[in-house]
């Protein structure tokens, strides 16, 4: 992650994010499983956006890279919600970190947003 390239500052918080869970994945004895899905995860995140660099595309169609764009959204969303899952699921309460802290916030509030909507949809129903 040290060579990380600068050209991608603007994810730099999602970096860190995935730095701080991956180490307290291996600090926390997480398995080899779980250190590679949650690798996985974020490289496949970094790579949708690696691709729309104008370096890198040249060949391919503009639809293409409109698809692609599109895309992006959804795939931060996506992103950002497995980071937390990992956080939750990886956590241990002896474990430090405001990063952590921060992403166990917000996926409980996403997740308290969730059924604040889940229980509107059963009353009008």
């Amino acid at each position: 992650m040290s060579s990380f390239p600068e050209e991608f500052d603007s994810l730099r918080k999602e970096k860190e994010e995935y730095e701080s869970v991956f180490r307290m994945a291996v600090e926390c004895n997480s398995s080899r499983d779980d250190l590679f899905e949650l690798s996985e995860c974020f490289w496949f995140f970094f790579c949708y956006h690696l691709r729309l660099d104008d370096r890198w595309h040249e060949n391919v169609k503009r639809s293409t890279l409109d698809i692609w764009r599109d895309t992006i959204p959804l795939e931060d969303s996506r992103y950002h919600q497995n980071i937390r899952t990992f956080a939750f699921l990886l956590h241990s309460d002896s474990y430090s970190d405001p990063n952590i802290d921060r992403m166990l916030r917000e996926r409980d509030e996403s997740l308290s947003n969730a059924e604040v909507i889940l229980s509107r949809l059963r009353d009008v129903v």
